[in-house]
């Protein structure tokens, strides 16, 4: 800490101030003449920061994220605390993201913050209202010839308010999850699917399978597998009714957990899906150790690419790999016939 207040004292010019705030975080107020100069004063400091010594020996990486607040015309300058807040909400922004940062305030992160705000203080009232609903997204089944597969679908959530406005889950979902609501959030989802089975069973000539994706955090809950298994009990769902996806991330990151809870899963009857595969810290001794039912495909597969072929080649091969280790397969993100059909052979 010592070290980084040298830092910035010495990069300071005659008639700027800095200040340590608490724990590592330091305020500055500073003249500039540009981004350009904004820029090259953040980037000055993360290079000189990475030059300490004590830190380099034990190959430490510090880094570095920064939230501006600009003062570009007299309206601008605020009280001293108000303009912190909005540097700080900037800072908020790319905290969480790897690699030294910097972002610069604007009046849409207020709008986001309140609006983030007023979602959260929303969530429990809308949660006993019913408000959040389920959206099934068909998944297609191709198939050799003659195999009567069950009927698939994602489970998807959407925030229908009572005054009518629908929330997409990418408003809200990265919300929840920074707050802990998101667990609370997943077992309604999942209860909702559950009691979804169960009502439309008698009213189908095939059985359908429904997926429920399930967050980090929910996984780690110490009571998952009794709460899922308890809700899963008292609507009757029947094995391969109901499907758990988890992002190849969580399997990575929280391994043995991961492997223990998968196993559990099966052993109640429960399947369990990797999401998003190929997107993130992809691992072939994973899928050689755990029993997943289905692979999931990260729609970056199928994007546009400079060498189809070779694209399709990665394709080829990671299906041929499932299919060797007894898994599934859904390819997500598939728009158009010729892909359907390349997929089919």
């Amino acid at each position: 800490l010592r070290y980084w207040a040298n830092l910035i004292a010495d990069d300071l010019d005659e008639g700027e101030a800095f200040a340590r705030i608490s724990a590592d975080n330091f305020t500055a107020l500073r003249r500039y003449r540009g981004m350009g100069q904004v820029e090259s004063m953040f980037f000055g400091l993360v290079e000189r920061l990475a030059t300490f010594q004590e830190a380099a020996d034990r190959r430490f990486r510090l880094e570095l994220a920064s939230g501006v607040y600009l003062m570009r015309q007299p309206a601008d300058r605020l009280s001293l605390d108000e303009m912190m807040n909005r540097a700080n909400m900037a800072q908020k922004s790319v905290k969480n993201k790897s690699g030294s940062r910097y972002a610069v305030y604007s009046d849409g992160m207020r709008a986001r913050v309140l609006r983030d705000m007023q979602m959260q203080g929303e969530m429990q009232e809308a949660l006993r209202r019913g408000e959040f609903i389920l959206h099934l997204q068909p998944q297609v089944a191709l198939t050799v010839e003659g195999y009567q597969a069950p009927d698939y679908a994602e489970a998807l959530v959407r925030w229908q308010k009572r005054e009518g406005a629908l929330i997409m889950p990418g408003e809200f979902i990265g919300l929840f999850e920074r707050n802990g609501m998101i667990v609370e959030l997943d077992r309604y989802v999942f209860e909702q699917a559950c009691r979804y089975l169960r009502d439309v069973r008698g009213r189908r000539s095939r059985p359908l399978c429904l997926a429920v994706n399930v967050s980090r955090i929910s996984m780690l809950q110490p009571d998952f597998i009794e709460a899922y298994c308890r809700v899963k009990d008292r609507y009757g769902i029947r094995p391969g009714e109901v499907e758990l996806e988890f992002t190849e991330n969580i399997a990575v990151e929280n391994y043995e957990q991961f492997r223990d809870i998968i196993l559990s899963l099966h052993r109640n009857g429960v399947g369990c899906a990797m999401d998003d595969f190929g997107t993130g810290q992809s691992s072939l001794n994973v899928l050689k150790n755990l029993p997943i039912s289905v692979l999931k495909l990260d729609r970056q597969f199928f994007a546009p690419a400079d060498d189809p072929a070779r694209g399709w080649a990665v394709i080829s091969c990671v299906l041929e790999l499932a299919r060797k280790l007894g898994m599934n397969t859904v390819a997500e993100g598939i728009e158009s016939t010729e892909q359907v059909r390349t997929l089919r052979g």
